[in-house]
């Protein structure tokens, strides 16, 4: 009996050695930073399950005190709109990366556009810009031969500048309340054999040039006439003109057809390769000088695609 006490009692000992550090069996096994790990997951479960819905319930709550404080702010408009940006970022992303492609990552396509083959005429399709042109008593070219009955009449002197004729000479001849305008068609300085004046139907002066279109734009192929409106706003000291000619036709892109339109703009000289050109590219029949323009060498994109538009004859 006393042998077993003894060893019972050597027994108790060494167990309370064994686990006399404080710890107990399971924070023995696990290591400190899982401890930590865990501590910290069940921190966020914590925070996403009750504390995120309340702190999201407390500014809804709190929105008709805050728009009192904060007047100049709308604040169900702010609670609105960072609603939808967490929305937006949670869209997955594009898995062929084809929307984060910029422009300057899309290879520019070079089309040429033949205005002879393509275009024809057409008047006022869209309404065109006026230019001025300048008229006075004197001038650089001698006029050989000025037309009879023009003695004693008040005379103005302009200069056009058209494509094929280069600077043209326009010849205002007053008298009384009346006007005729003289074009040297053929520029050999005598306006007696280039056909009648342009004489205004009113008393106020307004005329229509007309050329043949291919003599005017210098475009071999192209049909039709260049109607040039000339008109005297009042009695000023100079005219006024815009072109009435336009040209229509269509353009073909990656396989599409659109309806197209030239119309001079700032240069109004018959040269209908240096303007542009609209396309209609939302296809509702009209065209918009703003958003549907391209100007020269210009590049634009159009359905994950770049063009290089250039006119030709």
């Amino acid at each position: 009996m006393a042998e077993f006490r003894e060893r019972r009692s050597r027994g108790l000992r060494q167990g309370s050695n064994r686990s006399g550090n404080g710890r107990s069996p399971l924070r023995a096994k696990l290591p400190r930073y899982l401890i930590l790990l865990i501590l910290i997951a069940g921190g966020y479960l914590l925070y996403d399950g009750f504390l995120r819905a309340s702190l999201e319930g407390f500014w809804e709550r709190n929105a008709a005190f805050l728009q009192t404080e904060y007047p100049e702010v709308d604040v169900a408009e702010t609670f609105s709109q960072l609603n939808q940006g967490k929305e937006k970022s949670t869209v997955p992303a594009d898995p062929e990366g084809t929307s984060a492609r910029t422009a300057a990552e899309l290879p520019v396509q070079e089309v040429e556009i033949s205005v002879a083959r393509q275009f024809s005429v057409r008047e006022l399709v869209m309404a065109p810009l006026s230019r001025e042109l300048k008229i006075t008593p004197s001038t650089d070219f001698s006029i050989k031969k000025m037309p009879d009955g023009t003695e004693g009449a008040t005379v103005h002197y302009a200069l056009l500048k058209l494509t094929r004729f280069g600077l043209t000479q326009l010849v205002l001849v007053t008298q009384g309340e009346k006007s005729a305008l003289y074009v040297d068609r053929n520029h050999n300085l005598d306006l007696t054999d280039d056909g009648p004046a342009l004489v205004a139907d009113t008393d106020a002066f307004a005329v229509t040039l007309v050329l043949p279109l291919y003599q005017a734009t210098g475009i071999m192929g192209l049909d039709g006439e260049y109607r040039l409106w000339i008109y005297r706003p009042g009695t000023a000291g100079s005219l006024r003109y815009y072109p009435l000619t336009q040209l229509v036709g269509q353009v073909t892109l990656d396989g599409r057809a659109y309806d197209a339109l030239i119309v001079e703009g700032e240069r109004t000289d018959a040269n209908f390769l240096n303007d542009g050109i609209l396309v209609d590219w939302n296809r509702d029949g009209e065209f918009d000088s703003k958003s549907e323009h391209i100007e020269p060498d210009e590049v634009v994109k159009r359905n994950d695609a770049r063009y290089s538009i250039t006119l030709v004859e």
